[in-house]
């Protein structure tokens, strides 16, 4: 999946479900962009998303870094292949409790 599990400390799958109603084709399907950043370091890291099959879904993911205790930006970037229109939808991923 995705090239394995990367060797590296500190490595996470992310994972994306979407369900569209009505089920729309697999040639219709959304790209996926995640974007994260930290808010103690500088920059960010933007990965594609990759189709990974669960439970007879279409689900999305990709493994990403994230060095250090900290509370992670994380914005999930949904862009249909007909469309030049975007959706995002913000989260926050808190390692500073771990």
């Amino acid at each position: 999946m995705h090239g394995g599990v990367p060797p590296r400390a500190r490595e996470y799958h992310l994972v994306v479900a979407i369900f569209e109603r009505p089920r729309e084709s697999a040639s219709r399907m959304p790209r996926f962009t995640a974007t994260i950043s930290g808010l103690g370091h500088v920059g960010e890291t933007r990965i594609a998303l990759d189709q990974m099959p669960i439970a007879g879904f279409v689900t999305y993911g990709g493994f990403v870094s994230l060095p250090g205790r900290d509370r992670y930006a994380i914005a999930i970037e949904i862009r249909r292949r007909a469309q030049t229109a975007s959706v995002k939808v913000n989260f926050s991923y808190d390692l500073g409790a771990e």
